[in-house]
């Protein structure tokens, strides 16, 4: 007798959620591209590139772009996950990893605005 796993889900509905995913992934770049591209000439027209809080923005926004794509990233192995234990191992260590990622980039932030 074989064991059933009650987490199966068909392989379109995984693809179906994957291409999904990446749908959302290109509107999410797309909207830090714009965002660069507006920051960008923000600053031109102020003159303001090298201050301390274009700085702290602008790499607040590289942060916040990479938290988007780790987030991105996770999701995509959640849902190639075989099993619900699988899945609860893969958040639990994305969690662990954006916790320290978290903690260095609010570090590098508080240096750029201190620096202020």
């Amino acid at each position: 007798m074989t064991s059933q796993n009650p987490f199966e889900v068909p392989a379109e509905l995984r693809d179906f959620a994957d291409k999904s995913l990446a749908q959302a992934q290109q509107a999410v770049a797309a909207f830090f591209q714009n965002t660069r591209k507006l920051n960008e000439t923000v600053q031109s027209s102020f003159k303001a590139s090298q201050l301390p809080v274009s700085v702290a923005y602008a790499r607040s926004l590289d942060f916040a772009e990479q938290n988007a794509d780790a987030a991105f990233a996770v999701a995509h192995k959640i849902i190639r996950a075989r099993d619900l234990q699988e899945a609860g191992q893969i958040r639990a260590e994305y969690l662990r990893a954006q916790f320290d990622t978290f903690q260095a980039q609010a570090k590098e932030i508080y240096s750029v605005a201190k620096a202020a």
